[in-house]
């Protein structure tokens, strides 16, 4: 399967809801594409638009000058969000009320750049309308949920399920696009232990900020055995395929009852390369911990 490494032609837009696992997975992708163009979206999902957009200029006023800075939606297709928060109660910024250390840099918030390779780490409202603006040739999806419903706590992954309308439209309108989709449930197995973060070196802010998130995490009881690593799971294997299993098939997302934004295989929707499981959990876990917070090159 081919890497992303051999697949990016110009530059990336992402679109996340930053959140802890966000944070990570950008961190992750700043260390991995040092000198690709990116430019960071925010949106609503974890938290409002609002939180999640000064929780993205955060991050991007530590990131490195290949990123870029813009808002992007604040609700869904349908204009009504159905359920609460998921990080409301881990403070205003859900993130604990943890902010970088560091006097904040003002960013000027850019104009759409028309990358041709997107990674969605939030809802697809955003995705949805980059498709109607233009070709885009690669797209990483985090989200969906196929099995371990009870695991998860609900029958379908909240990327999908907080804005049914645009996932669906994405899952049907993406025949000319090469998909790669991580579900939720691949990443159950892949995590690290409270030992492991609080031997983060403090090396950098973004590793002191990310070591205090994460610790916060087990303090508030957000983690017990170890944390979710979701979204930089996703990063990763987009980067570095054969550490799963995948297979192809088009997806369908129900879009209305009790299963509403649940994602189901249909051979008759546009194929996705999907992730099944990863094949060797503690390793993939070290290796985006050591790329994370060690700068470690990975080949």
């Amino acid at each position: 399967m081919k890497s992303w490494k051999d697949s990016i032609t110009d530059g990336i837009t992402i679109v996340s809801d930053p959140g802890l696992d966000d944070l990570l997975a950008l961190t992750l992708l700043d260390k991995l594409t040092k000198n690709t163009p990116k430019q960071l979206v925010s949106t609503f999902g974890n938290m409002s638009a609002e939180v999640t957009a000064q929780n993205a200029q955060d991050f991007v006023s530590l990131a490195g000058r290949s990123w870029q800075y813009r808002s992007g939606p604040s609700l869904p297709q349908n204009g009504k969000v159905n359920e609460a928060w998921i990080d409301e109660k881990q403070g205003a910024n859900g993130l604990w009320d943890v902010r970088p250390t560091m006097g904040k840099t003002p960013r000027v918030e850019a104009k759409s750049a028309g990358y041709r390779s997107i990674i969605s780490l939030a809802t697809l409202t955003e995705v949805a309308t980059l498709f109607e603006r233009g070709p885009v040739d690669n797209l990483l999806i985090m989200g969906g949920l196929f099995d371990r419903f009870e695991e998860n706590g609900n029958p379908a992954e909240l990327n999908i399920r907080f804005d049914v309308e645009a996932a669906k439209w994405v899952f049907e309108n993406c025949v000319q696009t090469d998909v790669k989709l991580v579900p939720a449930e691949v990443a159950f197995d892949v995590g690290w232990s409270r030992a492991m973060v609080q031997s983060i070196p403090e090396t950098t802010t973004t590793n002191i900020w990310l070591k205090q998130l994460l610790l916060a995490g087990y303090d508030n009881g957000r983690y017990t055995v170890s944390n979710e690593l979701y979204d930089p799971l996703a990063v990763f294997l987009a980067f570095y395929p054969a550490y799963a299993s995948w297979r192809r098939s088009g997806v369908r997302v129900i879009p209305r009852g009790k299963r509403r934004g649940q994602t189901v295989l249909d051979s008759s929707k546009p194929s996705c390369d999907i992730a099944v499981r990863v094949l060797d959990p503690d390793f993939v876990a070290r290796k985006m911990f050591d790329i994370i917070f060690q700068g470690a090159s990975y080949e």
